[in-house]
């Protein structure tokens, strides 16, 4: 059983009279530690698939099983625990608190990590998610004093923190310059060759060709789906740790 598995999925909105269907009839496994780029025109359905993946909405049809569990049958707190323990979410926008600390964001997720957890191993393991990215020098810093690059890298450790196995990240370099795109995806390819599964959605191909299989997206339907035969690697500027305490 893989991991993420899609069966069927749909999903339609309504725009005041206009129906758009988002997905449909979508079938997809991923495996652990692929690493997938999800690719496609605006409207193509690709964020509204990782929103389904990531368990931020539900299907109207069809089924989604995440590590061979169905999440159509779990109540919104079990939801709220996989997204906050067991995926990590990067948004294009970095989605980072304004005067407050790269630490200070970075331990966010924790704060509802279920279970109480003392608050000098929260601290460590966000300063190690934070070296991890190659930011611990400026962890006091806010995010009006880092680059876009270093905002988008705390993100990432926001991301890490709670050590998931699935990394979820739409249009991460959307915001970046072309040597700090460069920067981000050799960190996510530090991440996923230890272990990490990483969806990326992108509508760049030269970034879908840093990931190992491309899912290409038209009109809600998976339009092609292959392995990236030459794979570009960026140069990694920092260096990824093992898993998180």
């Amino acid at each position: 059983m893989k991991p993420i598995q899609l069966e069927r999925i749909c999903k339609t909105f309504y725009l005041g009279d206009t129906r758009v269907k988002a997905l449909d009839n979508v079938d997809l496994g991923i495996d652990r530690g692929e690493f997938v780029a999800v690719i496609g025109a605006s409207g193509s359905g690709k964020s509204t698939l990782m929103n389904v993946v990531g368990c931020l909405d539900q299907a109207d049809s069809g089924t989604y099983l995440l590590e061979g569990q169905s999440v159509r049958d779990l109540n919104r707190r079990r939801l709220a625990d996989i997204r906050n323990q067991r995926i990590g979410f990067v948004f294009q926008g970095f989605n980072l608190l304004a005067r407050t600390t790269a630490l200070e964001n970075v331990l966010l997720p924790l704060l509802y990590y279920r279970g109480s957890m003392p608050s000098a191993q929260a601290h460590r393991r966000a300063v190690d998610a934070l070296q991890r990215v190659g930011l611990a020098d400026r962890m006091h810093h806010e995010p009006n004093q880092l680059s876009g690059g270093q905002q988008q890298r705390v993100a990432i450790a926001r991301a890490l923190v709670n050590d998931p196995a699935i990394i979820l990240a739409d249009e991460p370099t959307g915001n970046l310059d072309s040597r700090t795109t460069l920067d981000v995806l050799a960190l996510f390819q530090e991440l996923n060759d230890s272990g990490i599964t990483i969806v990326l959605v992108t509508h760049e191909s030269d970034v879908a060709e840093h990931a190992r299989r491309v899912i290409e997206m038209q009109d809600g339907t998976i339009r092609k789906d292959f392995q990236v035969e030459n794979r570009r690697r960026a140069h990694a500027p920092v260096m990824a740790g093992g898993r998180l305490p």
